[in-house]
């Protein structure tokens, strides 16, 4: 330990000894938390010094994960920011740490912004006090991951900082990879995450199943919409060079005739899809003629085999958010490309505009968020469950040991920008080694096979106890 409190050790060794020493040290860290004692001491601050005056070495050695218990001190030293090590002052960090984890909205977002995070201090535009409505929308396909915690977490500051309404709604539009199980975890899952909503906040699309299917053929009416049977291959092919469909321009009597074959589900029907009519034009691939219903005959989760066919994200998304009032719609940055053919097909339907508010994507380095690849994963076996702790999902992560507040912390750190990034889970982890390192009981043991029986001379003469801080 000398050795490593000595000024300049690090960089005046060779590259050789350098990482000799580098392992010594991850050793060491790997049985305990600190250097020494049971808190921030001299030789931690000594250790952080030496590595980080190493310069490139050091990174290099950081990056390639090798040596994980002594990057896990490293990290939690330089986020720490103070080298206190009176467990008082570390005591009250904690505490602060977790009413501010708990209070989201009331955090500081100066000292965010002078740490170089995100902060979530952003305005929504032609927002005002009182009036704002939001929705968070997921799809009950899968349970709830961390990219679907960061957009919860963002439609929750907004409503709460313009004293408006947040609506969750339940995306049912596609019963072939939906069920029960899904919303009620979901809830769960939103519920552990601090928001607390009434049963008149939480609404399903599969509501307005009447309502859409109205409006669909008032656009057939008005000639805004047609059915296609063209094969799925062809119409892909079209689509990809500015075809028109030969369905565009049939009659409408037409058209009403092949929506009735879809609705009831008829071996013609099934093989016919409702499109807009917009621009083939277009250079924006989402504006040629999207699709706006198929056909499905596999029973809804809540509405049984009432409906043989069902809308899409694209369609049914403006419709509700304009129906039920929602003032903005928050979407990450993948949905760019399709923010013209929203506001596209309100103005088709002739409805009210909603604001959108995008921001940026949550993307994890090594760390898959996407419901189609994690559902793969759970269909082959591969993990016990949606909740098994290697999990990205939020009751999977808990089960690994992540407190929430960590989780809430690390999301609104990163706040609303619309800047792409590649997060790391170490970082993720070390807010939550900070939480619960203050609190977290240790215990040690020792392995039966290789117990040593110790015979000690002049002891007290009665055993005896005694904790040392």
């Amino acid at each position: 330990m000398s050795g490593w409190i000595t000024p300049g050790f690090f960089s005046s060794v060779a590259d050789f000894d350098f990482v000799t020493e580098c392992a010594y040290a991850d050793f060491c860290l790997s049985m305990r938390s600190f250097m020494i004692a049971l808190g921030v001491s001299i030789a931690d601050i000594a250790l952080w010094s030496a590595l980080a005056g190493t310069g490139q070495r050091w990174e290099s050695l950081r990056k390639s994960e090798k040596y994980a218990d002594l990057v896990r001190r490293y990290n939690s030293i330089t986020a720490d920011k103070r080298g206190s090590g009176k467990s008082g002052a570390t005591q009250t960090k904690v505490e602060e740490s977790q009413k501010q984890s708990k209070s989201p909205i009331g955090r500081n977002n100066d000292k965010a912004k002078a740490s170089g995070h995100a902060s979530s201090e952003t305005d929504l535009p032609h927002a005002e006090v009182g009036k704002v409505c939001l929705r968070f929308a997921p799809e009950p396909s899968g349970y709830l991951h961390i990219g679907h915690a960061k957009a919860a977490l963002l439609n929750k500051y907004f409503a709460e900082k313009y004293e408006g309404r947040l609506i969750i709604r339940f995306d049912d539009t596609n019963p072939a990879k939906e069920s029960n199980e899904f919303v009620v975890n979901l809830l769960k899952d939103i519920k552990s995450l601090g928001i607390v909503c009434s049963d008149t906040d939480v609404t399903y699309t599969s509501d307005y199943f009447p309502q859409l299917m109205k409006m669909a053929e008032d656009l057939i009416q008005q000639g805004k919409a047609y059915v296609d049977d063209t094969p799925k291959k062809q119409m892909k092919e079209e689509r990809r060079d500015g075809i028109k469909s030969k369905c565009r321009n049939i009659s409408v009597d037409e058209n009403i005739k092949l929506w009735k074959e879809m609705i009831a589900g008829s071996e013609k029907g099934v093989m016919c899809c409702l499109r807009g009519k917009l621009d083939m034009q277009d250079p924006n691939k989402s504006l040629q003629d999207p699709i706006y219903y198929r056909c499905n005959r596999m029973p809804h989760h809540r509405t049984g085999s009432k409906y043989k066919l069902y809308p899409t994200y694209d369609f049914a998304c403006p419709f509700v958010d304009s129906m039920e009032g929602i003032t903005h719609a928050l979407r990450s940055s993948e949905y760019h490309d399709r923010n013209a053919q929203y506001h596209g097909i309100q103005g088709n339907m002739g409805l009210r505009k909603v604001h959108i508010y995008e921001f940026s994507r949550l993307n994890m380095v090594y760390t898959p968020l996407s419901k189609r690849i994690l559902r793969r994963y759970v269909q082959g076996g591969k993990v016990d469950g949606w909740d098994d702790p290697g999990f990205p999902t939020v009751q999977g992560i808990v089960r690994r040991g992540l407190k929430i507040e960590a989780l809430i912390q690390f999301i609104l750190e990163q706040g609303p920008s619309k800047n792409l990034n590649l997060m790391e889970l170490d970082k993720l982890w070390t807010i939550n080694k900070k939480i619960i390192d203050p609190v977290c009981p240790r215990h040690t043991a020792v392995i039966a096979e290789r117990l040593v029986l110790v015979t000690l001379l002049g002891g007290p003469e009665k055993p005896f106890v005694c904790i040392i801080l």
